[in-house]
């Protein structure tokens, strides 16, 4: 964002412009201006509408041989204009003026068919029905625009749109969803680097905990938001976020840490000039100095807030100002001065109809009563108290039932309306979503009567191959015996010898065929005890690194000198995903054991002196985890790249693999409506690269 010294260097040299050039420029000065003085901007901005309705009067012809804008261009420029306007006039407090410009725009952008510039609009009119308290309507609007920013892919208008959606919940006292959405907006904020965002998100959060009652956290946002404002060099949102923990201190009873925040926070408004800033700061420095009996000078800053307060027009900061003071002197014993407060202070609630206010004077005044002996008045003012209590809060409940009620509506409006969305705009995608779920039922099937069909086979077989092999291992132990006890000697006895011997190289053959038999009967059990298929929310980064560990311990056993590096680099805050974790445990185990083979194998039988190391990196993708998997193996050939998925091929010696893990690895994957890709480059590595949908 420009400085408004460079900003107004501009607008000096801005009636030498030709007119198309100068409705260009002060629309894009009044969008820099907007942020840094929003009165100034709006004189802008009716100048420059006042030069796009000549344009458009002109119906797109020359004025004076100046190239105007044609009729679309005079519109967008429109469109813009007015959005802009919207938005200062909503910092200005006039927020039934903001709807009405920001109606204008949205309509203007609509007939243009510029969804950004809709979605903008619809933000600003939120946040004219916001300020007017007719909040069912602002999260309507809040809630389109966070629809369309979404549809564009404006994560930052998305990040602003949902952090206004919460402050709506925040009003319905729906704590939850409004976490919800301040959560989420920071996600985006932080996402993008948006620091100024994520400094608002943070304070907003810093809220919902404090009226939680949870001050911790309340205490940990708000002291990031400080970190952020510095960050910024923000120093009004720095005094904001500082006060605010103040707050918290004060809550707690923790006055001298309290009162130092309040007045750093003081410092920072007075070096500013925000008057504002400075009367309702100094307003919570006097009441800590009343909790910690320093009643002279709390009375003094009251004196000065009050002050401060009335040259402002601040009302509720006089009523709540001449209540704190009130308070200080009554605890001075100065009783008629503190009476006199009050009464100032209740005039001016009634006449104002300030009946939040209204009802803390009654409050405090019947403790005035009851503390200079005066039961009777005391009882009639807390009377009074409860009574107006009482109406406030039924109108409050009033409220809240009509705001709910209009929010229902709101709700299933947005409802029926996605609804209709899905059957028309989304049908296609329903469709071949329809189409993945039954090809994962029927992979599911396969898995199941494959593994069926391999238990009953693999048991058939296993006991016969218990047989050859139990018998192959006892010939060759006879034969054995056979050779030390030959009775014979001379040729007869050699020709003998070499008789046995072949027999028992027959024998070893035997065994060995047999043992590779017992393997992949074992493996084909193993596929058959797939596990159910139930599908639970599972933290993936976990499951993998169970996996991972489980592989190194294996290779551990098997190899004495075994050493491996790994790295690992997994995404934080990557959601449970719904997965049969048994499954899924395997499929990972199986990639990574046949990457710390490969890696192995190369450095050690190949004599390649670089040491084993296996990466696996974790990240989110549109809808889905990407899983990569790589080693700096041997790598796969390109020629066999595409048959390693298929059951019983291996590269491995036959003594040391069966060929079913990829096989299984891929079923179960697919199962899970997942893909699973290689890359790879012989003699250098391999990378399994593994997508598992967000959603089942």
């Amino acid at each position: 964002m420009q400085t408004i010294e460079k900003l107004n260097q501009r607008l000096a040299h801005l009636d030498a412009l030709p007119l198309r050039e100068q409705i260009l420029e002060l629309n894009e000065i009044s969008y820099e201006l907007k942020e840094l003085d929003a009165a100034r901007t709006k004189e802008l901005v009716l100048k420059a509408l006042n030069l796009v309705e000549d344009v458009l009067g002109l119906e797109g012809l020359q004025k004076e041989h100046q190239p105007v804008l044609s009729q679309k261009e005079a519109q967008a420029q429109k469109a813009a204009l007015l959005c802009t306007l919207s938005y200062c006039l909503w910092r200005l407090s006039e927020y039934e003026e903001s709807a009405l410009r920001a109606e204008e725009s949205a309509k203007l952008y609509m007939e243009l068919g510029d969804s950004r510039g809709q979605a903008s609009a619809w933000l600003n009119l939120g946040s004219a029905y916001f300020n007017l308290a007719d909040y069912a309507k602002a999260l309507g609007y809040y809630q389109q625009s966070e629809r369309l920013y979404a549809e564009v892919k404006d994560r930052k208008g998305q990040a602003n749109a949902l952090s206004n959606i919460g402050n709506v919940y925040w009003r319905f006292a729906d704590y939850p969803k409004a976490l919800h959405h301040y959560q989420e907006s920071f996600l985006i904020r932080e996402e993008l680097g948006d620091v100024r965002g994520q400094a608002i998100s943070m304070n907003n959060l810093g809220n919902v905990y404090h009226i939680l009652g949870d001050y911790e956290r309340a205490l940990a946002c708000r002291e990031k938001s400080v970190m952020l404002w510095r960050t910024l060099q923000n120093k009004r949102g720095e005094a904001t976020a500082l006060a605010n923990i103040g707050a918290i201190y004060e809550v707690q009873g923790q006055y001298e840490r309290a009162l130092e925040l309040f007045q750093h926070a003081f410092e920072i408004y007075e070096k500013l000039g925000d008057r504002y800033g400075q009367s309702e700061t100094r307003k919570n420095i006097a009441s800590i100095y009343t909790y910690l009996n320093r009643l002279e000078r709390a009375i003094e800053l009251h004196k000065q807030s009050l002050s401060e307060a009335i040259e402002l027009g601040n009302l509720v900061g006089q009523v709540d100002g001449l209540i704190g003071l009130s308070h200080a002197l009554r605890r001075l014993n100065r009783a008629t001065e503190a009476k006199d407060a009050l009464m100032h202070a209740k005039t001016l609630a009634e006449k104002a109809g300030l009946k939040q206010e209204e009802c803390a004077v009654w409050e405090h005044l019947a403790q005035y009563h009851a503390a200079q002996g005066e039961y009777q008045q005391a009882f009639e003012a807390y009377q009074k108290f409860h009574q107006l209590k009482e109406t406030i809060l039924n109108e409050e409940q009033r409220k809240h039932l009509s705001n709910m009620q209009a929010l229902y509506d709101v709700e299933s409006a947005r409802k029926e309306a996605e609804i209709e969305r899905l059957r028309n705009v989304e049908l296609a995608n329903a469709l071949a979503q329809l189409k993945a779920a039954q090809e994962q039922l029927v992979q599911q099937e396969k898995l199941a009567a494959l593994g069926e069909l391999a238990a009953k086979v693999a048991h058939e077989i296993q006991n016969p191959l218990n047989f050859v092999n139990n018998f192959a291992q006892l010939s060759m132990d006879m034969i054995d015996e056979v050779l030390t006890a030959i009775p014979i000697a001379g040729a007869e006895r050699e020709i003998l010898a070499e008789v046995l011997n072949t027999l028992r190289r027959n024998a070893e053959k035997v065994l060995w065929h047999g043992t590779r038999a017992s393997h992949i009967v074992k493996a084909m059990l193993e596929h058959s005890r797939l596990s159910s298929g139930e599908r639970t929310p599972t933290d993936i980064n976990k499951l993998l690194l169970e996996s991972l560990n489980c592989a190194i311990e294996t290779f551990r056993h098997q190899e004495k000198n075994f050493e491996l590096s790994t790295s690992l680099q997994l995404a934080e805050r990557l959601p449970l995903l719904p997965v049969a974790s048994q499954d899924m445990f395997r499929a990972f185990l199986n990639i990574i054991q046949n990457g710390i083979y490969s890696a192995w194998k190369k450095a050690t039988v190949h004599g390649r002196p670089e040491l084993p190391k296996l990466s696996i990196t974790t990240s989110r993708e549109d809808k889905y985890v990407r899983i990569s998997i790589r080693d700096n193996g041997l790598g796969i050939p390109k020629d066999i790249q595409d048959k390693i998925f298929q059951p019983f091929f291996t590269t491995k010696l036959h003594s040391e693999g069966t060929g079913l893990g990829l096989a299984i690895t891929h079923d179960v994957i697919k199962a899970h409506g997942g893909k699973i890709e290689l890359q790879s480059q012989e003699h250098e590595f391999a990378e399994f690269i593994i997508y598992l949908p967000l959603e089942s």
